[in-house]
C-alpha cells in the first residue's frame, strides 16, 4: 500500500512499526509522512525523536527537538522540547526551556504541574546555578521550599528577603490558584488538625496570630525537622519572629505535636525529596500518611501536596474561619490581608469587599492601605480580566455608599491607572474594559452613571487617554 498511500495512513504505518519495535522503518515512514504533508510536519518529527530515543540516539533525537524552537515557536512546541529534553536527560536544556515557557505563557499551568517532580531532573548542574534557580521560581514552575534545597541559604532567609524585595518580580506566592479560602474555612470550622509547614509558622508569626492559632485549631502537627530546621535558624539569626515561632514550639501547650516521620527508602530517595529538601517532604508525607490537611504558606508547595491527593489549607483560609467562629472581626480579617499584601505576598484574586473596607476605613480617601491592595493588583499574578471584575464592583460599591465627587474621582483614578499599568494598549482595550463593566455599572441609578461617564471621560482628558471608540462607545 506504501505508494499509494498519503500522509495519514503512513503515520498509522509508522505507528504499527512502534508497536513491533522497528524503529527505523517507523523514522522512514514518518519523514516521508512529513515530506507528503507539511501540515503533519510537527507530529511527525516528534515521534521521529522518540524513535532515537528508543535506539539510543540521543544527540540525533535532539537534533530533531531543537526543530520545535525554530520561530515562531507555539506554547504545544516548547512542551514538546521539554518532553523530549527530559526523556533524553538533557536537564540542563529542559531547565532553561522551562523558565523561557514561564515567561512566555505564565498563565499556562500544565508545565508548572508537570515539572515538580522533576525538579532533580531540570537542574542546570553547569553554571549559573543560583540564577536558573531563582527564575524557576519566579515564574513558578518550582515552589519556595526548592530556593531553600538548591541555594545556600535557609528558607526564612530567602523568605526575609522576598517579603522585602522592591523588585517587580520577586515575591512570596501565596494564593496563585484562585481563593479557595471558603473551602479551607470548612476544613478547619470542623476541627481537624493540620500539618504545619515552615512557611505557615513564619506567616503567623509575621501576624503574630500564633498564640491564638490553637483557639481555632485544637490541635497541630510540626514534623520534627521543621522544628530542628527553625532552631537553627533562630541560633543564628536570633530574629523576633524566629523567637516568637521558637517560644510556640518549645510550649508545654498539649495541641501542639511534635511528631518524626522516618522517610522510606522510596520516598528518601524519590525526585520529590531531592527537589524540595527532607524536611519540606517530610512534613507533606505526614500529612499524606496521617490524612490530615496540609498548611502551607507557598502556592507551590500546596500544588504539589493537591497532586498527591492531599487536603491543602493556607493562612487565608485560617483568617476566614476565625472570622466565622468569632476569634477575629471583619476589620482584624482584612487588616491581616492587608499586612500580608504589605509583606509582598501575592494573591491571584480579590474581593471587592477588600477595597471598600480600605475605602470606608479612610472615609473614602485614598489612603496607605488601598495603595498597598491597588500596587498588588498591578502584580504579573492578577489577571487583567480579575482585576476589572473587582474594580468594577469596587466602584459600584464606592458609588453607592460616598456621594463627595471629589472623592470618587480619585477613587476611580487610582483604580484607572491601576488599569493602565497592566494594559499593553489601553487604547485598544479601553471599550472592551467598560463593555465588561456594564454588569456592575448598570446597577447604578441613572443620574449616577452619567455621573461616572463624565468622570471617566475627564480623566481620559487629563491623563491622553482619548480614544474616538471609548468616547463613542460612553
Amino acid at each position: 500500500f506504501e505508494g499509494n498511500a498519503n500522509s495519514g495512513v503512513l503515520m498509522r504505518f509508522a505507528e504499527i512499526c512502534v508497536y513491533a519495535g522497528e524503529w527505523r522503518e517507523a523514522v522512514r515512514l514518518l519523514r516521508k509522512a512529513a515530506n507528503l504533508d507539511p501540515s503533519n510536519k510537527k507530529d511527525c518529527l516528534q515521534n521521529i525523536a522518540f524513535c532515537q530515543l528508543n535506539q539510543g540516539e540521543i544527540e540525533a533525537a535532539m537534533g530533531t527537538a531543537r526543530a520545535f524552537l525554530e520561530p515562531p515557536v507555539s506554547q504545544n512546541d516548547s512542551k514538546v522540547y521539554i518532553s523530549i529534553a527530559l526523556a533524553a536527560g538533557r536537564n540542563d536544556d529542559a531547565a532553561r526551556q522551562i523558565a523561557q515557557h514561564s515567561q512566555l505563557w505564565p498563565k499556562d499551568q500544565s508545565i508548572r504541574l508537570m515539572s515538580p517532580e522533576e525538579a532533580a531532573k531540570v537542574m542546570d548542574r553547569q553554571g549559573q546555578r543560583v540564577e536558573l534557580v531563582r527564575t524557576l521560581y519566579i515564574n513558578q514552575a518550582m515552589p519556595l521550599s526548592f530556593l531553600a534545597a538548591e541555594l545556600p541559604y535557609s528558607l526564612y532567609e530567602i523568605w526575609n528577603h522576598l517579603r522585602k524585595s522592591e523588585s517587580g518580580d520577586e515575591c512570596i506566592h501565596f494564593c496563585l490558584s484562585g481563593d479557595r479560602s471558603g473551602d479551607e474555612a470548612k476544613h478547619l470550622v470542623s476541627g481537624k488538625p493540620a500539618v504545619l509547614d515552615y512557611s505557615a509558622l513564619l506567616t503567623l508569626s509575621l501576624l503574630r496570630l500564633l498564640p491564638r492559632l490553637l483557639d481555632g485549631l485544637k490541635t497541630v502537627y510540626i514534623e520534627q525537622r521543621t522544628v530542628d530546621y527553625m532552631d537553627r535558624d533562630f541560633v543564628e539569626h536570633k530574629d523576633g519572629l524566629l523567637k516568637a515561632i521558637h517560644d510556640f514550639l518549645h510550649s508545654a501547650n498539649p495541641g501542639i505535636r511534635k511528631v518524626s516521620y522516618d522517610l522510606d527508602p522510596g520516598e528518601r530517595d524519590s525526585i520529590l525529596e531531592k527537589g524540595l529538601g527532607r524536611t519540606a517532604v517530610a512534613a507533606l508525607f505526614l500529612a499524606q500518611k496521617q490524612g490530615l490537611p496540609f498548611y502551607s504558606d507557598e502556592s507551590g508547595t500546596r500544588d504539589l501536596a493537591n497532586q498527591r491527593h492531599v487536603d491543602t489549607v493556607s493562612t487565608r483560609g485560617v483568617l476566614e474561619s476565625f472570622k466565622e467562629r468569632g476569634l477575629l472581626n471583619y476589620d482584624q480579617k482584612n487588616e491581616a490581608l492587608i499586612e500580608l499584601l504589605r509583606n509582598n505576598y501575592r494573591v491571584v484574586s480579590f474581593k471587592a469587599d477588600l477595597i471598600l473596607w480600605a475605602a470606608r476605613k479612610a472615609e473614602f480617601e485614598v489612603s496607605p492601605e488601598a495603595d498597598v491592595v491597588f500596587h498588588s493588583i498591578q502584580s504579573r499574578w492578577t489577571s487583567e480580566e480579575d482585576y476589572r471584575k473587582v474594580f468594577s464592583e469596587a466602584v459600584v460599591l464606592i458609588w453607592s455608599e460616598c456621594r463627595e465627587p471629589g472623592k470618587r474621582y480619585r477613587w476611580l483614578e487610582k483604580g484607572l491607572l491601576a488599569l493602565r499599568a497592566k494594559q499593553a494598549d489601553w487604547q485598544k482595550s479601553a471599550e472592551g474594559y467598560l463593555t465588561e463593566c456594564l454588569d456592575a455599572f448598570c446597577r447604578l441609578s441613572p443620574g449616577e452613571i452619567r455621573a461616572l461617564v463624565d468622570c471617566i471621560l475627564t480623566l481620559a482628558a487629563k491623563n491622553s487617554w482619548r480614544s474616538p471608540h471609548c468616547e463613542d462607545f460612553l
